[in-house]
């Protein structure tokens, strides 16, 4: 089950309204800015190149395995030109506190066709009910948003396959720069006990082998999402937004470099790109995260 349209529009309709009860409000004069594929004059009037605020998101809940619930948050940007870095602390939080610090500290930019950025993190409790005491807060160019997790059974989405539009999300494994477990779906892949040491601004490879999940058809065509997901300086990645294609089974490489020293943590999302944007239904993609102390 995914949201419905009216759901979907509430979902972003809730994060405008929290930023007009947060002071922000657009400039009345603004023009719709042709080229972009966003849905709504006013998500569109509300762009600008930069300093704008970035909205929180809650995407919606679904069962895990050992009958447990996980909460998907995004964020919808509205600067065009500009990513946005906010550290964890008082401008970037979520409560209870315990649930605190798998968010992203980096926000990119609006990406083209899919509009914003879907489940970036999730966080677990123990039942859906659990889910309405958790909200992330985050303030950006002075305009501080919350996005509060409802259990509510409208806001349950399917993971890791909508089977009535025959979308499946890839199994992914890392494998440099340091070779990870298969995972499969959007929940925090991070392995506390895995990481790379580089050094600033050395050449560090990204590769990573995808493959078809089960149900999946033969041709395989996967949309490869690197970004920053965690980090204290700017990084730079060759090939960061590329579609895949195979038989059932494709490896990616690309590079990253980091500008200064720190922890980081890099987000892949692997979408099933194989009828257009599975973002649009909120499936069907893997979340793998690679952390990296730079030195």
């Amino acid at each position: 089950m995914r949201p419905t349209g009216r759901v979907a529009h509430l979902l972003l309709g809730s994060a405008f309204s929290a930023m007009a009860a947060g002071g922000w409000a657009p400039d009345a004069s603004a023009q719709d800015i042709p080229g972009v594929s966003v849905g709504g004059g006013m998500m569109i009037r509300n762009l600008r190149s930069s300093e704008q605020p970035v909205a929180p998101i809650f995407d919606g809940w679904y069962h895990e395995a050992d009958g447990t619930v996980s909460l998907c948050y995004g964020y919808h940007s509205l600067n065009l030109d500009q990513d946005v870095d906010v550290p964890l602390g008082p401008d970037n939080f979520l409560e209870p506190r315990a649930l605190d610090g798998a968010q992203p500290t980096h926000f990119d930019e609006v990406p083209p066709e899919y509009r914003r950025h879907f489940c970036a993190f999730t966080v677990n409790v123990r039942s859906a009910e659990g889910a309405d005491s958790v909200v992330w807060r985050l303030t950006t160019h002075g305009v501080s948003l919350e996005a509060r997790a409802t259990g509510s059974p409208y806001y349950r989405i399917d993971e890791p396959d909508q089977a009535s539009r025959s979308v499946h999300a890839p199994r992914v494994a890392i494998l440099e720069p340091v070779a990870g477990p298969e995972v499969r779906g959007r929940s925090n892949h991070v392995d506390a006990g895995r990481g790379f040491r580089a050094g600033v601004d050395e050449r560090v490879p990204l590769s990573a082998r995808v493959a078809a999940g089960p149900g999946a058809g033969d041709d395989l065509r996967v949309r490869m999402l690197w970004t920053l997901h965690q980090g204290p300086g700017a990084v730079s990645i060759e090939e960061e937004d590329e579609v895949v294609s195979g038989a059932r089974e494709v490896r990616h490489t690309t590079s990253v470099r980091f500008s200064s020293p720190g922890d980081y943590v890099l987000r892949l999302q692997a979408v099933d790109w194989a009828d257009g944007n599975s973002f649009g239904f909120h499936c069907c993609f893997t979340n793998a995260y690679v952390k990296v102390s730079v030195e």
